[in-house]
């Protein structure tokens, strides 16, 4: 769902590739090879847990198995932090509460459906035709799902299968960072098409997201990771016992992202805390 990270696993992927050599090994056996990750709450983590396949042609997998692990590895540790973030935010945030309530779903159905208008104005503004955008991934090689029409998904509401469950993913997303830079504070944040000096949003209002077989939605993209606060969740997680790493340079790229200067794109300290500290969709059709 992050162009950004797209951009650079394709870069990494042509770069380890040549037109005469065979893959030495599928997207799942070298992710198995990969053994152990992590333990987060006493339950271990294999890198073929979180990444066992990718749909990224077959062209444009590294060849070298080494270039393939190294893929692998950082695609794995990046999924992993939301994994762990999930599964210690009940012990290390205990007095938040993460889960859609009946009134956030209630408001969070007309946000989505003027979230999904704003959209649909700026890539007319910018002269993008429907459809466009996934007919030059499909003709590249990647498998584009099926999505739900625009005219369905203009009226969206619970009655329309996997949106109440998409939905629900949103808002608990959302409210683990809320709870996170409530909790941890900070004063640095990461938003993707965001610039050193930007302002925000900037870019898709919406994100792309298929699950299973099930035909993909445009969901609002409310991803801005305080990443101050979420350091220090998992340094004290790290602390108590509740997070470890196997191998000391997963440790170190796991952390780099937050203790680091890369990823501190949004500038806008005023816009993200206030992001952060009142739900979006509170205010029902209303812009982030």
């Amino acid at each position: 769902m992050r162009c950004g990270f797209l951009v650079a696993a394709l870069t990494l992927a042509m770069a380890g590739s040549t037109a005469s050599a065979q893959p030495s090994q599928t997207y799942r056996e070298a992710s198995e090879s990969l053994g152990e990750m992590a333990t987060v709450n006493g339950r271990v983590v294999r890198f073929v847990d979180v990444e066992a396949e990718w749909d990224l042609p077959k062209g444009l997998q590294p060849k070298p198995p080494a270039a393939l692990k190294a893929l692998i590895r950082e695609r794995g540790l990046n999924k992993f932090r939301d994994v762990a973030v999930k599964d210690l935010a009940a012990i290390l945030m205990p007095d938040c509460t993460i889960d859609a309530t009946q009134a956030d779903l209630d408001a969070f159905y007309p946000y989505w459906r003027g979230a999904l208008a704003r959209e649909a104005d700026r890539l007319s503004e910018m002269g993008v035709k429907p459809g466009e955008a996934e007919a030059r991934f499909a003709a590249a090689g990647f498998r584009v799902p099926e999505r739900v029409p625009a005219a369905e998904m203009a009226k969206v509401d619970a009655g329309l299968p996997g949106a109440e469950f998409r939905a629900r993913a949103v808002i608990r997303n959302w409210k683990i960072d809320h709870c996170l830079q409530a909790t941890f504070g900070g004063d640095r944040f990461f938003s993707v098409m965001v610039d050193r000096g930007g302002e925000w949003p900037v870019g898709p209002q919406v994100a792309w997201w298929s699950e299973g077989e099930e035909r993909a939605m445009a969901v609002p993209s409310l991803t801005l990771e305080p990443l101050t606060a979420r350091g220090r969740f998992f340094r004290a997680a790290e602390a108590r016992g509740l997070l470890s790493f196997r191998n000391p340079a997963d440790a170190a790229y796991f952390f780099q992202r937050y203790e680091g200067e890369r990823y501190d794109t949004m500038k806008n300290d005023a816009a993200a805390l206030a992001f952060l500290a009142t739900a979006p969709w509170a205010g029902g059709a209303s812009n982030p």
